[in-house]
């Protein structure tokens, strides 16, 4: 959902009155999405913890100090090559916050049910957790330091693409936007997956049988391993690794991920739990002379507590089928 940024009226032919506050609107809108209490303001990231700008001024910087030391040098050419050199990282750095100068005044505001989020001269789009869709760029590995790259599509065609140059303080929006998705949608799509629907995720469709991609089916029971690093997933099926999209791709991909980990160690459990159980059909006996001979004689009845071995090897592969049907 989406709404002008400013808002005029008339006041009866006299003028107009001043823009309603940019504060004002977003809690306007919040009230309009029921969107719930107001929990936090992100305001623009600054220019100096952009890692480009920082790059372009060190350099900047130490070539200007070459070129002072050809001044005290009084060698002059290489004074001025050197402080024309040092200007073109502080161009550069200047375009970089002319193209990035519309986020100066943007703002992210986090909600008990959804977010907004605001551009200079834009409307103010709105998300809730329940609806939205969430692509991350990058899922950090275990060690590593976080990136923070996501795009948020709502179900009205809402959408809105921002990262860590733009917000400040990724470390604290990025994990709180994909958890309260993951926290408010997981149990509806583990409710649609156990009433045997199948939910896509994107290329991607999974059920309680198996994982579908590209038009190929793989079981569950053949998912081994699910490897998801930088910005790559794949999984391995018997002896191969099968590559998946990518994981900007994929919607709700921490959803994505749980369910399938569910549904690949529920299938390995289940696998191992019939391997351990299936009785294996006793070998017969190697000298049948012997059993012959203690085999009581012909006419008596046999004992009523035995088994003859046909009957034995009859009940365990009943046994047999009843786990495998279960």
């Amino acid at each position: 959902m989406t709404t002008p940024s400013t808002v005029r009226q008339g006041a009866g032919g006299a003028g107009e009155r001043p823009p309603v506050p940019l504060t004002k609107l977003v809690h306007l809108m919040a009230e309009y999405e029921k969107l719930g209490v107001h929990r936090q303001t992100f305001l623009p990231a600054a220019m100096s913890d952009d890692t480009f700008v920082r790059a372009c001024g060190l350099i900047a910087g130490g070539l200007a100090i070459v070129a002072g030391i050809c001044a005290t040098a009084s060698w002059w050419t290489g004074t001025i090559v050197f402080a024309v050199l040092a200007l073109i990282p502080l161009v550069a750095a200047w375009l970089r916050g002319s193209l990035t100068g519309a986020v100066r005044t943007a703002r992210m505001d986090v909600f008990d049910h959804g977010l907004t989020v605001y551009r200079s001269g834009q409307e103010i789009t709105a998300f809730r957790w329940d609806s939205a869709e969430v692509r991350q760029s990058v899922i950090p590995s275990q060690g590593s330091a976080a990136e923070y790259s996501m795009t948020l599509d709502g179900p009205d065609g809402s959408h809105e693409s921002f990262d860590e140059r733009q917000f400040d303080c990724a470390h604290e929006w990025g994990p709180v936007i994909q958890s309260a998705v993951t926290a408010t949608q997981l149990p509806r799509t583990v409710a649609a997956i156990d009433a045997g629907q199948s939910v896509p995720f994107g290329e991607i469709a999974v059920d309680l049988a198996e994982l579908t991609f590209a038009g190929t089916s793989y079981p569950w029971e053949q998912v081994h391993t699910i490897d998801a690093q930088g910005g790559l997933i794949r999984f391995k099926s018997g002896a191969r690794w099968v590559t998946l999209p990518p994981i900007e791709s994929i919607p709700n991909f921490y959803i994505f991920n749980e369910v399938a980990e569910r549904l690949r160690m529920a299938a390995a459990a289940e696998l191992a739990e019939r391997n351990a159980v299936r009785p294996e059909i006793a070998d017969p006996p190697a000298d049948p002379a012997p059993a012959a001979a203690d085999s009581p004689a012909s006419g008596e009845d046999e004992s009523p507590g035995e088994e003859l071995p046909e009957e034995r090897a009859r009940s365990r592969k009943a046994d047999t089928a009843g786990v495998e049907t279960r």
